[in-house]
């Protein structure tokens, strides 16, 4: 019974600590270790036949062997599966998957830390070759192995898949291949969770429509103005008057004083005539008798 803590997400809690993970695993490790217990007594058996002359004792003693081997292959798998387990929590990754027929298939994960691509080939029964397909979500959770390896499963924890790492080949090439017709190079990585809850892959945020700005207040342009009653101008430039000054008024001209009608002109006093200097016989420098 693994600690309530752990269930609530608490600090150590791992993938294995998971309810359907534990249960999951527990399973695979009773059903080949009943296979290999198994496996002698069918041996046994075959020996006994051909012992006895019959003609079936070397499909036996075949099949017995063939048992053993593969119920070791199976348990050292789920040891291996065990030791990823208990080494974090689940990650939810993007994942796409490649069949090859009756062959094991070759699966891509997106690293939720990283974001790089790491191309395994899963280890499956005839029965369990679907475990690994990651289906119309594209999600798988994942649990890498410190020794390079990973184990794999459709969101849920059960139906747990053994995944040995791809290095080179046409297989890696067909995995990156069809993981970069879909996508998944150009997407985000998956989010770490608690051992038991891994997060979904995130979402796309929904667009938003941009929120309107208030214009900017500008500062309107100078206008000219016409003075104000009272408002004295600003001494003017060079040669003329300056902005904003108004020219002066022009001044009619002061009007000579003519003789009316009815007034006689004045007679002109001796010794000044009309220029300067002048006496009453209207040449300069001349006095009453007109002589200089």
């Amino acid at each position: 019974m693994s600690d309530p803590g752990m269930q609530q997400g608490g600090v150590g809690a791992t993938a294995a600590d998971f309810p359907p993970t534990a249960q999951s695993l527990k399973t695979v490790l009773r059903a080949w270790t009943a296979v290999l217990a198994a496996a002698p007594l069918f041996a046994a058996l075959g020996v006994l036949l051909l012992a006895m002359d019959g003609d079936y004792g070397f499909y036996l003693v075949i099949f017995g062997v063939g048992m053993t081997v593969g119920a070791l292959m199976w348990l050292s798998y789920a040891r291996k599966m065990r030791a990823a387990l208990q080494r974090g929590p689940w990650a939810a990754c993007r994942a796409t998957t490649v069949s090859s027929g009756l062959n094991n298939p070759t699966v891509v994960v997106q690293d939720p830390a990283t974001a790089e691509l790491r191309v395994y080939v899963a280890r499956t029964a005839l029965w369990s070759m679907d475990w690994a397909d990651p289906g119309p979500a594209g999600v798988l959770w994942w649990a890498a192995h410190p020794e390079g390896g990973a184990v794999v499963c459709r969101p849920g924890g059960t139906s747990l898949v053994w995944a040995k790492p791809l290095r080179a080949g046409r297989k890696r090439d067909a995995g990156l291949a069809q993981a970069a017709q879909r996508g998944l190079m150009q997407q985000p990585g998956g989010q770490q969770g608690w051992g038991g809850q891994p997060q979904q892959h995130p979402q796309a945020p929904h667009p938003q429509a941009p929120h309107p700005q208030a214009p900017h207040p500008q500062a309107p342009y100078p206008q000219h103005q016409p003075p104000q009653p009272g408002w004295t101008p600003p001494p003017g430039g060079q040669g003329g008057p300056g902005w904003g000054q108004q020219p002066p008024a022009a001044q009619p001209p002061h009007p000579q004083q003519q003789p009316g009608w009815g007034q006689q002109p004045q007679a002109p006093q001796p010794g000044h005539g009309p220029y300067p200097g002048q006496g009453q016989g209207g040449h300069p420098g001349q006095g009453p008798g007109g002589g200089w």
